[in-house]
């Protein structure tokens, strides 16, 4: 059996062969410290290590731009949304009250969106200040780019219950608006979406008057999708 000095011996000779020479790894750093430079292999090893950081901040910096890039465009998009739908409501309301004129209390909402318009009516007058809500879907590309593929407006009094079908049945929308008071409201909605894709969105919110949200939501296929929803009393005073 070997002593601890002949182990010691053995290993300080392999550690020797390991380094190239007969200076020990400490050996050779300390005396590469008090000449200024590093070693040989500690000068590979440094190299090695900044490269592989250098690639890691790169990939990082990569994925924070295309983060922030998606993240941008989409508060944008509910910039837009916010100011569409302030820049709508007037005609919106005036379009709301010329057919209340017609059918009365009876009236309950209107909604309209690129190839529909459709209005719905209760069998006893109710009433209230109506109010606006713009829904807009928009998809992900595979550009990391946001494209709006369906929207409609919509206004309704307080507790009104529809159902939105597109005229090619593409898209189905059911939803219910309820005023919580007069800063807030539930928004209860169920979408179907069959257009080249298939998407389902059941979503119940609150919002915020003056407000967009947007409600994330990934189809079958994963493609990332988000609903846009802005809401906003009829009556500019309210």
């Amino acid at each position: 059996m070997k002593t601890d000095a002949e182990q010691n011996q053995q290993l300080r000779q392999w550690a020797a062969r390991q380094c190239g020479d007969t200076k020990s790894l400490e050996e050779r750093i300390i005396a590469a410290a008090m000449q200024g430079k590093p070693p040989r292999r500690w000068t590979h090893g440094m190299s090695f290590l900044a490269g592989v950081a250098a690639t890691a901040i790169a990939v990082l910096t990569l994925i924070i731009s295309r983060a922030w890039s998606t993240d941008s465009q989409l508060a944008r998009l509910l910039i837009e949304e916010k100011e569409c739908l302030e820049q709508r409501r007037a005609s919106l309301s005036k379009i709301f009250n010329e057919t209340e004129r017609v059918f009365g209390p009876n009236l309950q909402w209107i909604a309209e969106s690129k190839t529909t318009a459709e209005l719905g009516l209760s069998e006893a007058p109710s009433g209230g200040e109506p109010m606006l809500l713009r829904v807009t879907v928009v998809r992900k590309g595979t550009d990391g780019q946001w494209q709006r593929v369906w929207g409609m407006e919509l206004v309704a009094r307080n507790e009104s219950v529809l159902q939105l079908t597109e005229p090619d049945g593409a898209q189905r929308l059911a939803l219910s608006l309820s005023r919580l008071d007069e800063h807030l409201a539930v928004v209860e909605s169920f979408l179907v979406m069959s257009n080249g894709f298939s998407l389902t969105a059941q979503n119940r919110d609150i919002l915020r008057f003056g407000e967009a949200k947007s409600i994330r939501r990934v189809s079958g296929d994963g493609t990332e999708y988000r609903i846009l929803q802005t809401l906003t009393p009829a009556n500019q005073e309210s």
